[in-house]
């Protein structure tokens, strides 16, 4: 299981980063910083973007945290099979005392259901709440 986010280059363009799965929450960040720091030096490739297979063992994820969003709909190649969940998260913003942060959410009903989504939700918002609990295992 892997996670792949777009990220933004030091010119501007986008570039594709797999981040591969691990159970304690630190090791997973500090090999994303890495693995970030290598794919943001890269040149821009075209065959980034086509002709690959599609792993599907994946979450495509992206950050706009330019954007507060209302809705947003991920690209997908239609002459491929595609049941990867993709997700994007926002802009953070504030109103009182409050915190809003938008989040997207795209999956293919086949595989999950609207539950699943839900409890995925409510778990993100708890580690939104208390982030120490992702330092329990390091």
């Amino acid at each position: 299981m892997s996670v792949s986010v777009a990220l933004l280059a030091n010119d501007d363009t986008v570039r594709f980063c797999d981040l591969p799965y691990a159970s304690i929450f630190k090791k997973f960040t500090q090999s994303a910083t890495k693995t970030e720091i290598r794919i943001k030096n890269s040149s821009f490739i075209v065959e980034q973007f086509i002709g690959k297979e599609i792993r599907q063992d994946t979450i495509h994820m992206t950050v706009l945290p330019w954007v507060d969003f209302t809705s947003m709909t991920h690209a997908r190649d239609t002459k491929h099979p595609d049941s990867i969940p993709k997700m994007a998260l926002g802009k953070l913003t504030q109103n009182g005392d409050r915190m809003r942060m938008p989040l997207s959410i795209e999956v293919h009903h086949g595989m999950m259901d609207g539950l699943h989504v839900g409890q995925f939700i409510n778990i993100l918002q708890v580690l939104f709440n208390q982030p120490s609990l992702l330092d329990l295992n390091d």
